[in-house]
């Protein structure tokens, strides 16, 4: 009989059972650290048994020549990535009930779960860990400004900031925001 696994993004208490099991029974014995922002998804059978865990995070190093750095450092050409578009597989464990010789095996099951969380952790990442951007008080002021008006119209508005980014707010229109948008006329 072939087994199915799937994959939930782990809430606060998921991630902290991914990382007991994780000091547990991985080699490293040791927690991901809380300074990679971790993110983990557990590890489904189809009774919604835990069978495993994967943990994702941001890397600890501040830049590997060549490969990614700080943002100044990919505007010089020093390297393609910055550091804040990486995202590693930091933990993978997987119940030995699961694995070869395990009482319910399931075949390529690391390779399974691994492709289902890459397929989803820029997305999910970002949803956990959201970015946060400082901004000076009247670029704060000037996206509140357009945040409201766009509430007001309805429509999505994009803006240019003094940093140069385009930012824009989108709000969903539905048939009965049009009915009132014509009867206020």
């Amino acid at each position: 009989m072939s087994r199915t696994l799937t994959i939930t993004l782990a809430d606060q208490r998921g991630l902290v059972w991914a990382q007991e099991q994780v000091t547990r029974y991985h080699y490293l014995h040791r927690p991901v650290d809380a300074r990679c922002s971790p993110v983990a998804y557990l590890v489904l059978d189809e009774d919604g048994q835990r069978l495993g865990c994967l943990i994702f995070g941001r890397p600890q190093a501040q830049r590997v020549s060549g490969w990614y750095g700080s943002v100044a450092d990919v505007e010089a050409g020093r390297c393609g990535l910055s550091r804040w578009q990486i995202i590693n597989l930091l933990r993978v464990w997987l119940s030995p009930l699961i694995q070869c010789g395990g009482t319910r095996y399931v075949p390529n099951a690391g390779t399974q779960v691994i492709a289902a969380a890459l397929s989803r952790i820029g997305y999910d990442f970002l949803l956990v860990r959201p970015v946060c951007f400082l901004l000076t008080h009247a670029e704060r002021r000037a996206i509140e400004k357009r945040a409201q008006e766009s509430l007001r119209s309805r429509r999505c508005r994009a803006m240019r900031t003094p940093s140069g980014y385009e930012q824009g707010v989108l709000v969903p229109v539905d048939q009965e925001d049009k009915q009132r948008e014509r009867i206020s006329r």
